[in-house]
């Protein structure tokens, strides 16, 4: 009987850099930050973005997305294949190629894209000049095998426009963008969704070998996620009650930064 070996690779990509290790002072204080200017929303309901996602329709799956995130943009889809190499011709954008396979020396060949740009005339985040305003976002056609963490790289992705639109000081920040998803409403989503495991066997004349992949979507360390997710459970538990949502603050930032 040939023997089977277990090997575990896990991989902690996402997007431009590998994740970001911090101390949990800075996740609470990024915490506190961005709640001060967009508060905190109870999680999406499922449903909302997996009926039409299961139904094809993948813009208005995004674009429900945007909305739960206070976006009310216009999106502008397109698809790129699978193994899409993005340029630089393009103005600011962000961009994620989340690995989600490998060959056998470890190599990505295969993942999910998603690439978000962001104009330069971006209008303030809540104001009425956002509202179906156009953002190009392109898309790998492989999204059908990794629905969970399509959701995943969409919250984040979308999360760069708002803290854009506000004019943030960290809107190139990853950890602040993680945190700005998980607040406006994707905290669950991204827990269930920020995994994923895949198995394969590979078989040679003397054994069978059994590869389990591991991969990690998102820049927050599984430590500094589990801190996150858990705060941010507790301030939308303990803003229920008051009725909180999220863009009450928005409006006097937005004077602010009018003035």
């Amino acid at each position: 009987m040939a023997d089977s070996y277990l090997f575990t690779f896990q991989y902690l990509r996402f997007g431009k850099q590998f994740m970001i290790d911090v101390n949990q002072e800075y996740i609470s204080e990024a915490i506190c930050n961005l709640f001060g200017l967009v508060g905190a929303k109870e999680n999406i309901y499922y449903n909302s973005l997996y009926t039409p996602f299961n139904k094809g329709k993948i813009k208005e799956c995004i674009k429900e997305i945007a909305q739960y995130l206070g976006l009310p943009i216009e999106i502008i889809l397109s698809y790129v294949p699978s193994n899409y190499v993005p340029t630089h011709s393009e103005s600011q954008r962000f961009t994620s190629p989340s690995l989600v396979a490998t060959d056998s020396n470890k190599r990505g060949r295969a993942g999910i894209t998603a690439e978000v740009y962001i104009p330069n005339n971006l209008p303030l985040y809540g104001s009425s000049s956002l509202k179906n305003f156009p953002i190009k976002v392109k898309i790998s056609e492989n999204i059908n095998e990794y629905p969970d963490t399509f959701m995943v790289v969409m919250a984040h992705e979308l999360s760069h426009i708002v803290l854009y639109s506000l004019q943030h000081s960290k809107k190139e920040n990853e950890i602040y963008t993680d945190i700005t998803a998980m607040l406006l409403g994707f905290n669950e989503i991204i827990s269930n969704g920020r995994k994923t495991v895949k198995q394969h066997e590979q078989r040679s004349l003397l054994s069978t070998t059994t590869i389990t992949e591991t991969v990690t979507y998102g820049y927050l360390t599984d430590s500094n996620f589990n801190f996150a997710h858990n705060k941010i459970k507790e301030i939308v538990s303990q803003n229920k009650s008051s009725k909180k949502i999220s863009s009450s603050k928005a409006p006097s930032y937005i004077n602010n930064l009018k003035h």
